[in-house]
């Protein structure tokens, strides 16, 4: 290691408690946020197609899912940027 970063970790050490408690409440935060979009992830970890041919086989099933579209296009309208 050089004398550089040798002279930054030792004229910081005192700081890394405080950086790594930072770090937990960041990971705690992400964690939440996680949970809370879970539902939005489920679309990535199915195949679609065979989804659709197994589950929309009548026009009432594509109704209610367009229905159900437009609603979580409006939730995901309110979400930060």
């Amino acid at each position: 290691m050089s004398k550089f970063f040798a002279a930054m970790l030792g004229k910081n050490a005192d700081r890394f408690p405080s950086v790594y408690e930072k770090a937990e409440q960041l990971m705690r935060a992400v964690e939440r946020v996680d949970v809370q979009f879970a539902d939005w992830l489920v679309l990535a970890q199915v195949d679609l197609e065979q989804l659709i041919e197994e589950k929309l086989t009548k026009a009432s099933d594509w109704e209610m899912q367009l229905k159900l579209l437009k609603t979580k296009g409006r939730e995901a309208e309110k979400l930060p940027k």
